[in-house]
């Protein structure tokens, strides 16, 4: 364990990092401190070596520790993980609120012989429903939370779990258990529920989630709320028991009208309501949606299990009608449009991601610093928006960047990583991180040969080599 000293000469960074301090080892904690500081202020990739010129580090021999970090050094990303999602929720979520978490997946593009766990993936963002793209790659699993920054008026997806979802050919090529993405989500949430005791837990994923496995699992954990398919087969409850009935009692009734054919009717009728967050592509805050909902027993596989199901469709005809599917009976029609609106925040944080924190950028080769790395920057992208809000908290707002011929309505992330980088390139002009007394080093010449180079000096070799 670390043993921090809170005195005067303690950096901000430090600080920050420091309920993650008990992960570590004392050598591990200032290499984790490092490299944070240097993921945040280094340009484009985001490698180790590229930390560590941010960092001042050019010089330093032994470059090879803060690798090590990554592929050898003990210490657990789920502690990790736990201590993130304690921090959000105190932070951003609400006591007697429940926890929103959405669940959803991405692909990293990685190439290589020695990536021994990618797989061939169907890529979401080049494919269409009539165009199918393959990409090579590594797919994560990523457990969001979906909270509202005080500086912000919309909502934020912020990762503090990450794993990584193998093909069945990998697993079958290294003699492992396969695992769906379902089946990962399940394992998740339910590690998720052992983290937060007490705590109501909602889960909001998209059509590879509307599994009635994963619906039956988590019933006593978590309240699903999933996008489901037009032709869904729902029943209604079984008729009454006769008296002197003989045989095994009914587990479902008469099959209801399928979503695609209940829209079509002339006789459904539908009720407008207003879904805050609701396909907000033109700025607005909240949208109308024709809505018609019912209760119906879903039965697959042996098992049935009451559900409520909401058919929406877009009253002035732009996006295409869809059904939803929630868990819990009790909740309005209202209630689980909205968290599910709240889940299309997952795809602005992995867009922020790739162009801000340099995802797909890593170029580790070894298992346990591949799994490692793409949760951390995942994770960096939640503690940034923790500093940002604490340093929001503080001054009254967020200095965002603008034009005359643009004004923004409310801070992005890179606003948010610009307040955090302001912090650390104030330290770093004083005392570079890696140049302290108390940090270990094996550079080249003694420290009383040599002398931190000027900020300047950094701040032009960094902007000279990002592209």
């Amino acid at each position: 364990m670390a043993k921090i000293d809170a005195s005067s000469s303690t950096r901000t960074m430090e600080m920050w990092l420091l309920p993650f301090a008990a992960m570590f080892t004392q050598p591990s904690w200032l290499n984790a401190v490092a490299l944070a500081t240097g993921a945040l202020l280094c340009l484009n990739r985001r490698t180790v070596c590229a930390a560590l010129r941010a960092v001042d580090g050019g010089s330093d021999r032994g470059f090879s520790r803060f690798h090590r970090f990554l592929s050898r050094a003990e210490w657990s990303g789920l502690q990790g993980a736990k201590i993130l999602l304690g921090l959000l929720q105190e932070a951003f979520v609400p006591e007697g609120e429940p926890l929103v978490i959405a669940v959803d997946d991405s692909v990293e593009r990685r190439r290589g012989v020695r990536i021994r766990d990618k797989g061939i993936w169907r890529d979401a963002v080049r494919s269409s429903r009539g165009f199918f793209v393959k990409v090579a790659g590594l797919r994560w699993l990523s457990l969001q939370v979906m909270a509202r920054p005080g500086f912000a008026r919309r909502t934020w997806g912020l990762p503090f779990l990450t794993v990584l979802s193998r093909s069945e050919q990998t697993d079958a090529r290294r003699t492992r258990r396969h695992q769906t993405l379902p089946e990962k989500a399940t394992w998740a949430m339910r590690l998720v529920a052992r983290w937060c005791p007490g705590r109501r837990l909602v889960m909001v994923g998209d059509g590879a989630y509307a599994s009635l496995n994963v619906f039956w699992t988590l019933r006593d954990h978590a309240v699903c709320v999933a996008r489901c398919r037009m032709d869904a087969r729902f029943f209604n409850p079984p008729p009454p028991r006769k008296r002197g009935q003989k045989g095994r009692p009914r587990l479902v009734g008469t099959r209801q009208l399928t979503p695609r054919t209940r829209a079509l009717r002339k006789a459904t009728k539908w009720e407008r309501m207003i879904i805050p967050g609701w396909r907000t592509k033109d700025g607005k805050a909240e949208r109308e949606v024709d809505v018609v909902t019912g209760t119906a027993l879903w039965s697959a596989h042996g098992k049935t299990m009451p559900v409520r199901w909401v058919l929406t469709r877009d009253p002035a005809g732009r996006a295409e009608t869809r059904v939803f599917v929630c868990s819990d009976p009790g909740q309005s029609a209202l209630q689980i449009l909205t968290w599910y609106a709240m889940r299309w925040a997952v795809e602005p944080t992995f867009q922020e991601a790739r162009r801000h924190l340099g995802f797909e950028t890593q170029r580790q080769w070894s298992d346990r610093a591949i799994q490692r790395t793409t949760p951390l920057l995942l994770g960096l992208f939640s503690l940034v928006m923790l500093w940002a809000a604490d340093l929001a908290a503080r001054t009254g707002q967020l200095a965002m960047l603008g034009a005359a011929w643009y004004r923004k309505p409310d801070p992005t992330f890179v606003d948010c990583l610009a307040a955090v980088r302001r912090v650390l390139w104030t330290e770093e002009a004083v005392s570079p991180i890696l140049w302290r007394d108390d940090y270990p080093t094996w550079r080249m010449r003694a420290r009383t040969a040599e002398n931190p180079r000027p900020l300047q000096q950094r701040l032009a070799e960094l902007v000279s080599y990002a592209a």
